[in-house]
Order: C-alpha cells, then structure tokens, then sequence
C-alpha cells in the first residue's frame, strides 16, 4: 500500500520562538491516491487512514477541493466548481473534524456521489490538514500544522475515452555509472486518467537476438496532460548496434509500439543500482 509521510511545520516570522521548542508534527495518510471508477448515478465510498507519529495530539481537519494542473505540469488546487472536471462538488469528507491522540490511526471515510449524465474522468483531492493540540485547547493562539493532499479519480464507468499519443522517444546507452534510459514523452488525448507503462527488450540489431527485457513504471497522466516517463536496464553490452523494442501499455488493454535504435562504441558495464 502506497503511503504519504509528511514532516512539516508552517509557522510565520513571530512564531519562530516557539516553534524552536515546539514538537514536531508527524502524520501518515495511507493510501496516497483514491481511484475509483463508478456509474453515472450511483455512489462509492474509500477510507483514508491518518496515523499520528508524533507525541502531542493533532486535530485533523478533512474536505475535498478540486483538482487539477498547470500548463508546466504543477498541480492546480481550487474550491469545488473551479475547473471543467471538477469532482470536489461529489466528495464529503466524514468526519471533517477529529482529534488523534499519539500513536494512534484514525479513519476518514471519503464518499462520492456522483450525478447523472456524466463521462469521463473527473478530478478532486482530499485535503488533511493537522495541527498540535485539541479544539478544546486552540484560545486565540496560532499553533504548527500543515497540510496533506490525497489524488481523488473518478471515472464514469462505460463512457471513458482512452487514447494516448507517443510524442517522442529517445535512448541514453548504459556506461559505467549509469544505466540505459529510456525517455518518452506522451500526451493524454483522451478524457479520462491514464496510467501508460513501457514494457519490452533489448535486442541486436543484426540477428534481433533478445539480450534482456525490461520495464518501466506507471505513469499518471490526466486529460490533455503531456508527461514524459522513463524506464531503466542495468548491465553489459558489448560494442555494436542495438535497439529498444516494445510497447507502452495503457487504459483498457490499449498499447502503443516502441522502437529506438541506439549504439555502443566500446563494450559498456553498467554498476548502476536502481
């Protein structure tokens, strides 16, 4: 399972004396994503573990914003309703307030509704947000805390369009302190959440002899995203001509082929450890 570890504290200036004796906050959210694909008109529910690591009780604040990207790929959070996918306005958050004691792991349960005559895949995160100390103790004093954020993807099943454009795709040969990398960059022309992968081998370019296979890991990429993704081998080759033959696997059994052609000039043994 898939976690998010957060140490962190979000003070100002005036706070800086306090915080120099203050606890440090420590909290776990597991999982790190939610994706869920469901019916247009029918409801689904996950839960959300938040674990305090530290030694003070933390009040935990939960609710779901909208969520999407940047033109240069950074996130993009706003109230719900701010972006065309938005999926916040489905998500409630129970419950939105709790107090978890040191050591121990609360829940959040993170229900979805979604509406009528939808498609395609719509977009949320679930902010948690932790601070030191209980309601019953907050006065007006301004207290450490910081903020998590969970991936919500929705996806109305039967409707998606998947499709996946490779832009490019090139090869760095191994050496020996690096491995061969793959690098594609690939663009989302469908409108609903991907997840491409790359998956294939290494073979001479005289014989087409199969020396090794390997892949890469998922990618997410949402509608109209361009991401680039890597996959790494590490090992021997000796000089000569070679190339990367596979396919990027994705949505709903979809794959886009792959072949780049590459040269070593004198024999390469890579010590590289992923």
């Amino acid at each position: 399972m898939h976690r998010t570890n957060w140490l962190r504290l979000c003070i100002t200036g005036a706070l800086l004396a306090v915080v120099q004796t203050a606890s440090a906050i420590s909290l776990t959210v597991a999982p790190a994503q939610q994706t869920i694909e469901m019916e247009a008109g029918s409801t689904a529910s996950r839960t959300l573990s938040i674990t305090n690591n530290g030694e003070t009780p933390l009040t935990v604040n939960a609710y779901a914003w909208d969520w999407w990207y940047h033109a240069d790929g950074r996130h993009a959070f706003g109230p719900p309703g701010t972006f065309e996918r938005s999926g916040a306005t489905w998500v409630s958050m129970v419950p939105e307030v709790q107090v978890v004691q040191p050591g121990d792991t609360a829940r959040i349960a993170v229900h979805v509704s979604m509406p009528e005559n939808v498609d395609g895949g719509h977009y949320a995160v679930a902010f948690v947000e932790a601070r030191t100390g209980t309601p019953s103790s907050e006065g007006f004093s301004m207290r450490p805390g910081g903020r998590i954020a969970v991936p919500i993807l929705m996806s109305t099943q039967g409707t998606e369009d998947h499709s996946l454009s490779l832009l490019s795709a090139s090869i760095d040969p191994p050496t020996a302190t690096s491995p061969l990398t793959l690098r594609l960059t690939s663009e989302n022309r469908g409108d609903t959440h991907s997840f491409p992968e790359f998956m294939g081998a290494i073979r001479d370019r005289r014989d087409h002899e199969v020396l090794a296979r390997f892949q890469g890991n998922p990618k997410r990429i949402l509608p109209g995203q361009t991401a680039d993704m890597e996959a790494t081998w590490s090992g021997t080759l000796d000089p000569g001509d070679y190339e990367v033959i596979g396919t990027v696997v994705y949505g709903d059994g979809r794959s886009e082929p792959v072949r780049e052609s590459f040269s070593v000039g004198s024999a390469a043994v890579s010590t590289w450890v992923p």
